[in-house]
């Protein structure tokens, strides 16, 4: 009886010791695993190439270093575009990655750029065109100004094309009075001008705050349309991270199922999931990507 409880003690402590020696090989394998997955990502990084990236991305998809791979690659992308000055390169970024810690950044550039492009031909269709493309940019009201400012402009040139006019007119009158002073005939005066009485103190003073009354409102209505820009805007980006939140979900190991009518769960294929996952980044880059 002594030996078999012997042996049996013998035997634990040998499965005790073994499975210490298995985890511990195991724990060291994945350590070796973890860092070595570092040092290529680190390399990738220092050598600033997007291909070196993609690749590790693509080779270690359940990498624990895979979001910071994704997150160095669309960093150095966006940067090429906007180093390179070119729209169109940005707009393929936010097309490609809409879910990337640096899209805000990119539209950003992105309507920094058009707005330039638009200043640079500054015309009112330029500044009309980048508004109805970039509604609700951080620079709508840079172009909302300069559009203000043409047509200001325009408007004083066509005021100061009309008086021009007047005055030609005036000549002519006074032509016809000095060629019927010549002949002896005077013209028939049709209509005479009464002279305006003076504008009172009061009538003064009624006008100027008639007209500050006008700026007033003016202004406080200008004030009302930029705070509801401003909740419709703070409410679209909180329906936006929502959605991208529900998206990066499907990367996670979970376990999806739907529920039918009789209250049983359904679960999901990898199929459907992938369907159910492309059909919310299409939503999401209909509602959130410009």
């Amino acid at each position: 009886m002594k030996k078999l409880v012997f042996k049996l003690s013998i035997f634990f402590i040998s499965t005790v010791i073994a499975v210490i020696i298995i985890n511990y090989a195991y724990d060291m394998y994945n350590n070796k695993i973890y860092f070595d997955e570092k040092q290529m990502l680190d390399t990738a990084i220092i050598s600033n190439d997007i291909e070196k990236l993609n690749q590790f991305i693509t080779e270690y998809p359940a990498s624990e270093w895979g979001q910071h791979a994704i997150y160095y690659r669309d960093k150095i992308t966006l940067n090429e575009a906007i180093e390179s000055k070119d729209i169109i390169a940005i707009k393929i970024f936010l097309k490609q990655y809409p879910m990337s810690a640096w899209y805000r950044n990119g539209v950003y550039h992105r309507d920094k750029f058009a707005f330039t492009q638009a200043k640079k031909i500054n015309t009112i269709t330029s500044y009309t065109d980048f508004l109805e493309s970039y509604a609700g940019s951080d620079w709508q009201e840079h172009a909302e100004y300069q559009l203000k400012r043409l047509n200001k402009i325009q408007q004083q040139k066509k005021s100061m094309s009309v008086a021009p006019n007047k005055s030609v007119k005036t000549s002519q009158v006074k032509a016809v009075l000095v060629n019927a002073d010549h002949v002896g005939v005077l013209p028939e005066i049709t209509h005479v001008a009464k002279p305006q009485p003076p504008i009172t103190t009061a009538e003064r003073l009624n006008k100027a705050v008639a007209i500050y009354d006008t700026m007033r409102e003016d202004k406080e209505i200008r004030a009302e349309i930029k705070r509801k820009k401003r909740e419709k805007a703070k409410a679209k980006k909180h329906k936006c991270n929502v959605m991208k939140d529900s998206i990066r979900r499907y990367d996670e190991h979970v376990v999806w199922y739907d529920i039918d009518g009789n209250g049983d769960r359904h679960y999901l294929t990898k199929q459907e999931v992938e369907n159910n996952k492309q059909k919310e980044i299409e939503k999401y880059q209909r509602i959130c990507v410009k």
